[in-house]
């Protein structure tokens, strides 16, 4: 990877290797009805590394219903979920998430 220039200008963060809803303590704005990350839990998989351990694809997001877990939503509802998810999140974090290089690196 490193002779490749994959790790190139990529910089260490703080990684939850089991970020998942799981993890999570969410409320919602009473207002706006937003929701809130209140509290993370399970930090004992945290950890600092180069930022493409985080890119993971929130695949939960998008195959709630189906068996198999793929990168590629079936049903329409489920695409525009993946669209919204990926705007949310980034550029870098969808290299990261999508690229084997940084998958399996």
């Amino acid at each position: 990877m490193g002779e490749a220039g994959h790790l190139n200008n990529i910089p260490h963060t703080l990684c939850h290797l089991d970020l998942y809803p799981r993890n999570m303590i969410i409320s919602v704005k009473p207002l706006t009805n937003e929701p809130t990350i209140e509290r993370m839990l399970d930090l004992d998989s945290a950890l600092l590394a180069p930022a493409f351990m985080i890119g993971e694809p929130p695949v939960y997001l998008w195959n709630s219903r189906h068996v198999n877990f793929s990168f590629d939503p079936i049903t329409e509802e489920d695409k525009e979920v993946k669209r919204i998810s990926e705007e949310a999140t980034g550029e870098e974090y969808v290299r990261f998430a999508y690229n084997p290089v940084y998958r399996f690196g």
